[in-house]
């Protein structure tokens, strides 16, 4: 069995698979649409995770996480490493892939952005100064640009063509509570598919804070404080379409209507603490305006809903032994990547998700169908 043996921050990969071509195939009783677990691998650490395409996702490695990787999950060993990147010198904390340009985007504190081209192997084009010390949220806008948000409130919006900032503006974000110092308190931001922004931070552990920006126009287009359910220190925040938010606190998932201001459903998804978001966006007419949200949590499943209506589309019981930390999806929506506790991240697969995105709405699914471990999945590494 092939590894890649490395520092002790790198990625490790194991093949775990007894036919290393075969996929491993997991089905879930009385599911329409049957999900598949193609692969296993342990690792031993990640600082963060961007899928580029159905088989190909980017992580670091290196002792500090400087240098990036993009791996081709269904290689082996040492070729699973289809490309170094390198040019950053401190960890990188961030990145996003900005597909009408074919490039990736990567922050590292203290440093500029970079932009790299994904399909040459030309070098990397640094920005043209770097943005404060930490880059607390990064994400991309249409017509080539970038957003970085600072944790002193300094939002600026980048051209990825010229590499240069166009525009810098400064909300003022509220001081955590003095016990509370840590970086689950930052500026986080998200765009929203009409090209608008949206950042979100907590103000105290039962009361989050968001505004509605115009970029682009450096402007703010309102601004509102809501009131969770419960105590939550560690809320998370995925834009379903231009008017709906989800903020998950705890057990439970809020659907934030940023128009009306206000929370206008609560739904309990979980059994234990969410810990990972991800959406399926609306990619046609014939969809609703809601988009389709997953959650990762801290009992290891995995569920899928219809984020307007509270309907559990599908659920993967006992996806990871431990807590899901991560959760990737890839730009066809057809495979997920998660990433759990225990250092293991698993591929999953389900045309469901992409026919979802297409406006097919299937019944809901029967909760259920633990994950069968097939014989030669896991090798724990000594």
């Amino acid at each position: 069995m092939d590894s890649v043996s490395s520092v002790v921050s790198s990625l490790v990969f194991s093949v775990l698979a007894s036919d290393e071509l075969a996929e491993l195939v997991t089905h879930y009783t009385g599911d329409v649409f049957p999900v598949k677990l193609i692969r296993t691998i342990r690792m031993r650490r990640h600082w963060f995770l961007t899928m580029l395409s159905n088989t190909r996702f980017v992580s670091t490695s290196g002792t500090y996480g400087c240098t990036i990787e993009v791996r081709d999950i269904t290689r082996l060993g040492e070729d699973q490493i289809v490309r170094y990147m390198e040019g950053h010198t401190n960890r990188v904390t961030r990145a996003v892939v900005m597909a009408e340009a074919g490039a990736l985007i990567t922050v590292a504190d203290g440093e500029c952005p970079k932009i790299w081209d994904l399909n040459s192997k030309r070098r990397v084009r640094p920005a043209s100064e770097r943005h404060g010390d930490h880059i607390s949220a990064l994400c991309v806008l249409p017509n080539r640009k970038f957003i970085t948000a600072s944790v002193d409130g300094e939002i600026r919006v980048w051209d990825a063509s010229g590499s240069r900032c166009e525009r810098a503006f400064v909300i003022k974000v509220p001081a955590p509570p003095s016990d509370e110092e840590d970086e689950e308190y930052e500026l986080k931001i998200q765009a929203l598919p009409n090209g608008n922004l949206l950042a979100f931070a907590p103000v105290t552990s039962k009361k989050v804070r968001y505004w509605l920006l115009d970029a682009l126009a450096g402007a703010e287009l309102s601004q509102a404080t809501v009131a969770l359910s419960e105590p939550c220190k560690w809320p998370k925040i995925a834009a379903l379409n231009d008017e709906h938010v989800a903020v998950a606190a705890n057990k439970s998932v809020h659907l934030l209507d940023i128009a009306h201001k206000r929370i206008t459903k609560t739904v309990k998804v979980h059994n234990d603490t969410i810990r990972s978001l991800a959406v399926i966006p609306p990619v046609s007419a014939r969809t609703p305006s809601s988009g389709f949200l997953i959650t990762g949590c801290a009992d290891g499943s995995i569920k899928v809903w219809d984020g307007v209506l509270g309907r559990c589309l599908q659920t993967l019981e006992q996806a990871h032994p431990e807590s899901v930390e991560v959760l990737a999806l890839s730009p066809t929506n057809e495979t997920l990547l998660s990433v759990s506790a225990d250092n293991t991240l698993r591929m999953w697969r389900s045309r469901f998700w992409q026919r979802a995105c297409d406006g097919e709405f299937p019944e809901p699914l029967a909760d259920g169908g633990e994950v069968e471990q097939a014989q030669g999945e896991r090798a724990d590494l000594g």
